[in-house]
């Protein structure tokens, strides 16, 4: 260890930041420089510090200067049946594999399509499989007036016309006798 060392005595400059240190493993004092900490967006950080302000960004704080760099992508081609997307977190775009497609009443539908095979019902293809189901119509009252009527072509019910009373009959549009009162 430190037995019977005579060390010098070093001349700090102060102006400098430099100051009197004993390293751990050493037995002498040296100069040591103060490094300063940097100024980043409002906040302060320390020498020598690493950051990212944001996804594609790298800042280094050293003795009082940032310095920052922009990651940078490699070019990608993706294979087929892949796409290329940039997920969270990330900064550079990722070929990703897509589901797998439907085939339908010979038909081939993408992942993720949706289509009307027949009326009231929704088809969706999830990675390879058909998932049909039947529309789900809202429940609603029509006003006063309206009636509830489902039209040819059409899988929910809406309100339609309008009605009045003539004496004690009831009537829809111009002509039509619905019933009597």
């Amino acid at each position: 260890m430190c037995e019977n060392v005579r060390c010098s005595s070093p001349n700090c400059d102060s102006k400098k930041g430099e100051y009197l240190q004993i390293p751990a493993e050493g037995c002498c004092p040296e100069c040591v420089r103060r490094m300063s900490p940097c100024q980043y967006e409002s906040q302060t950080t320390p020498h020598n510090s690493v950051w990212s302000p944001d996804r594609c960004k790298f800042c280094h704080c050293y003795d009082g200067e940032v310095t920052c760099t922009d990651q940078s992508c490699p070019s990608l081609r993706c294979r087929p049946g892949e796409v290329l997307q940039i997920l969270a977190d990330h900064c550079c775009p990722q070929c990703i594999p897509t589901g797998r497609p439907c085939e339908y009443a010979h038909h081939v539908f993408q992942d993720a399509t949706e289509w009307s095979p027949i009326p009231c019902t929704m088809c969706v293809c999830r990675d390879g499989q058909t998932i049909c189901y039947p529309i789900q119509c809202p429940s609603f009252v029509c006003p006063q007036g309206k009636s509830m009527e489902r039209r040819p072509g059409s899988c929910c019910p809406s309100c339609v016309g309008s009605y009045c009373t003539d004496a004690k009959i009831h009537y829809k549009g111009k002509f039509g006798k619905i019933r009597d009162i």
